[in-house]
């Protein structure tokens, strides 16, 4: 598999060009754009989080949360598994609104992609001087995902644990708890899963997080060159060809 090399500058050029041919001016494309990179920066598949987000019908309307339920300290929302990047924030404000209002806010969000996303989200409740958990569940591969993060933490640590028995037919979902006081435990939470020794196959922490972007600003970023080729093509899409009214008044 081939891959190319770029520098941490050229990959967010290159983003935002991808994020504002495609998003244009109907959302933040700058934003996105820095979302993609950060989770690129840290070993979180950002780039392809983008292209398949991509290959998705961009929404012609705003309505971009659907209230299912909504009562003191609860919230539920539903995603309709499209553009997580431009919603991941919304989810994660909603959250933080509740939280600071009643103390503390359970939040479940179902029919959602990506759900790695909302770690870029982390930092803005931590800065707040609230404590976050996050949680998900790969069911292809029966890993249970859960980030944790602490007032004044840069980063969380993010856990994934091999399952011994869960729910079956799970819908794809995240939950949310942002609080003012630590969660210690999850069970009064959540049933649809059980941990029995807690088989940790990967546990990131914030060294681990600080390394990865270390190295990519010293080393620059390792993509995929079809990945690096598509990212250039939508990129190009907001170029048009010169004619002779563009050169009108140019250099003026």
């Amino acid at each position: 598999m081939k891959f190319i090399r770029i520098s941490v500058n050229e990959s967010k050029a290159l983003l935002t060009r991808v994020c504002e041919s495609h998003y244009k001016h109907q959302y933040d494309y700058e934003d996105i754009a820095a979302i993609v990179q950060w989770l690129e920066l840290h070993d979180l598949d950002g780039i392809r989080t983008l292209l398949d987000e991509i290959k998705k019908p961009l929404q012609k309307n705003n309505t971009l949360t659907k209230h299912k339920k909504e009562s003191k300290q609860r919230l539920i929302l539903s995603d309709n598994s499209q553009n997580i990047l431009h919603k991941i924030r919304i989810f994660s404000d909603l959250t933080l609104a509740k939280c600071h209002e009643d103390g503390l806010c359970f939040t479940t969000i179902n029919n959602i992609t990506h759900q790695e996303t909302i770690l870029v989200n982390l930092k803005n409740v931590s800065v707040r001087g609230y404590h976050a958990t996050a949680w998900w569940i790969e069911t292809e591969q029966k890993h249970l995902h859960i980030a944790k993060i602490t007032p004044n933490q840069d980063y969380p640590i993010y856990k994934t644990i091999k399952l011994n028995k869960y729910a079956v037919n799970l819908q794809p979902y995240l939950n949310l708890i942002y609080s003012k006081n630590d969660i210690q435990s999850l069970k009064s939470y959540t049933s649809e899963h059980e941990i029995q020794g807690e088989s940790i196959i990967q546990k990131v922490n914030t060294h681990d997080f600080n390394e990865r972007l270390y190295q990519k600003i010293n080393d620059g970023l390792e993509i995929k060159f079809d990945h690096y080729q598509q990212l250039t093509r939508i990129a190009d899409l907001i170029l048009v060809e010169a004619s002779e009214k563009s050169r009108q008044g140019a250099g003026e």
